[in-house]
């Protein structure tokens, strides 16, 4: 406990103190055990009811982000039903109002490796994804959570330190899975983990294993007198630097919503592109990369500031039962003008009601699309066409791609698909733009979309929106025509609401 909560206070102590300044926490921390003495679940209690007492508990102590540095590893998440303690988490972020971060879980190489050998040190991230029994421990699989997976992040990855042997060679490299993460998706196919951060990796030297090297490992504060600082592997200490980038959220923007908190998130992650040189077509490679690493690593910087450079739009509604709500992006000229790359990420996170009986766990699903070129009426009369076409059939899936694929050009192409995203409750969609953009390609739009599957007919969603547009930099600023946004996260207003 002690590490974890010096992990969340002070980030990777190592950078933390090379500077020599004073530290400052990033804000207070309470903490409640749910593990016996042997850091095991207890056997003659259901665990669940204790995490909900754990979790009860510090909500009346004031706490908004509940960090659950914890997993069950006796029941992998098996599809398609989701778990219960993650299911008890779900329906506490809901009705408390709060951002949870849950930990993928801890796998072991050595069961999921045919054999240990020097070629392990990069062949194992296939192995890890291919195990049948190297799913998600509960909690990890809550939908209404981030689940933080684990990086290889050691200074030592993919180099020798002093105290290495030539014969050690570190298992991955930096920004890689480390080889004691798990793996998704969760429930639905929905994206998990959807954010990673470091918890260290492993070592081997002649075929063996190596866990007790302090290079590799995750560094923070130690609970033994007279140590200060201790070290570790585990996804234990990557949920923590992620509810650190929560925290600083929640710090700088005390009244925005648990989902705008989530949002901001997930729109500050960094790609981690480990798998882009692996054999196989494109989507299998980002699938795989999804399924280990998830959207990428979170960063307070770019969850809290805008800069010349990049621009942060924030969104937060409710939205009725297979209702649509259309938003117009602000496109300022230089990010239309030549030269260099420009991109939008846009993060989207709600918090349906859940049923841990039913297949459709969730009670409704939300999706977005982008679109350009197109005047506010036609978006409108193209969605409004889809629902109509939903309402008076039940072939969904048909209706809705002979509607929205019409659009043609004008629907920008996010990735990952609409599908794919629209899974889970906790979605980023991507675009980078590595041609210059015309007035043909402006107005555009941000549609987003509610589908009832058993929810109240009279029901709102409430959801939050976060967007991000971007521009390498040499190009011209972003700040010179949004200044007036750059100063702090802007709201978008909604321009139209469509209700059935």
């Amino acid at each position: 406990g002690t590490m974890v909560a010096s992990l969340l206070l002070h980030g990777n102590v190592e950078d933390a103190i090379a500077p020599g300044l004073p530290l400052r926490p990033i804000c207070r921390v309470v903490s409640a055990r749910v593990l016996d003495a042997n850091n095991e679940f207890p056997m003659d209690d259901l665990w669940e009811n204790d995490l909900r007492e754990a979790i009860t508990w510090c909500v009346n102590q004031g706490a908004r982000i509940i960090n659950l540095s914890i997993g069950d590893s006796r029941s992998p998440f098996s599809p398609p039903r989701q778990m219960s303690a993650a299911s008890v988490v779900d329906a506490l972020a809901r009705e408390l109002g709060l951002v949870v971060v849950v930990a993928a879980g801890n796998s072991r190489p050595a069961d999921y490796l045919d054999a240990i050998s020097e070629a392990s040190v990069d062949e194992y991230p296939r192995a890890l994804l291919h195990d049948g029994a190297t799913g998600l421990l509960d909690p990890g699989t809550s939908l209404l959570s981030l689940t933080a997976g684990g990086l290889t992040d050691a200074a030592a990855s993919g180099a020798h330190s002093s105290h290495e042997t030539l014969r050690r060679q570190p298992m991955g490299k930096p920004g890689w899975p480390s080889p004691i993460t798990r793996k998704g998706p969760g429930p639905g196919q929905a994206v998990k983990p959807e954010v990673s951060e470091n918890a260290g990796t492993l070592g081997v030297e002649e075929g063996v294993l190596v866990s007790n090297d302090a290079e590799l490992g995750v560094v923070g504060a130690s609970a033994e007198a007279g140590r200060l600082l201790s070290w570790d592997v585990g996804t234990s200490y990557a949920v923590p630097l992620v509810s650190r980038v929560a925290a600083a959220v929640a710090s700088k923007f005390p009244t925005f919503s648990a989902e705008l908190i989530r949002s901001l998130v997930l729109v500050s992650t960094d790609r981690l592109p480990f798998a882009d040189d692996w054999e196989g077509s494109e989507s299998v490679r980002l699938e795989a990369e999804r399924a280990l690493v998830g959207y990428g690593r979170p960063s307070i910087a770019r969850a809290t500031e805008s800069t010349s450079h990049r621009a942060i739009l924030v969104a937060e509604d409710s939205i009725p039962v297979n209702g649509v709500h259309i938003y117009e992006i602000p496109v300022p000229s230089s990010f239309m003008s030549p030269g260099g790359k420009r991109g939008l990420d846009i993060a989207l996170a709600y918090s349906p009601p859940t049923r841990i009986r039913r297949l459709d766990y969730m009670a409704s699903g939300m999706e977005y699309h982008l679109v350009k070129g197109l005047p506010l009426d036609e978006v409108a009369e193209v969605f409004a066409r889809v629902d109509e076409e939903e309402n008076d059939d039940d072939e969904e899936e048909e209706e809705e791609v002979s509607s929205i694929s019409g659009l043609g050009s004008n629907l920008v192409k996010l990735v990952p698909t609409t599908q794919t995203r629209s899974r889970g409750a906790n979605q980023l969609g991507r675009r980078v733009f590595h041609h210059k953009l015309n007035a043909s390609d402006e107005p555009m739009f941000l549609v987003v979309r509610n589908i009832n599957r058993w929810d109240d007919d009279t029901a709102r969603q409430p959801y939050a929106l976060a967007v991000a547009l971007w521009r390498d930099e040499g190009q011209p600023e972003l700040h010179a025509q949004l200044q007036a946004l750059l100063e702090a996260e802007v709201e978008l207003p909604v321009e139209i609401e469509i209700e059935q």
